[in-house]
């Protein structure tokens, strides 16, 4: 304990930043590491949504396509395709 009492202010404050920079730097170490994770969450999250997005896009597809077939069994597949076609635009327009 003698040996403990003895230190100059000199030293104490050396030990003082020594442990402020230790903190410092875990805590920058810890900042890191959770961007990291959140990134990573975010990147799946993404790649989920544009997935789900391009499952839309084909089921959209599918359906005019159904649609285009309906209509050719009573009128000629191009005029089918054109009424579609007409019909999808004009929704899209509104």
């Amino acid at each position: 304990m003698t040996g403990e009492n003895n230190r100059s202010i000199a030293d104490v404050l050396q030990d003082i930043l020594t442990n402020v920079q230790t903190i410092i730097r875990s805590e920058v170490r810890l900042a890191k590491t959770e961007i990291t994770e959140e990134a990573k969450k975010a990147g799946r999250a993404a790649g989920m949504l544009a997935g789900g997005a391009v499952a839309a896009l084909f089921t959209i597809w599918l359906l005019l396509l159904t649609v285009v077939f309906l209509l050719a069994a009573v009128i000629p597949m191009w005029s089918a395709a054109l009424v579609v076609l007409v019909l999808w635009q004009s929704s899209q327009q509104c």
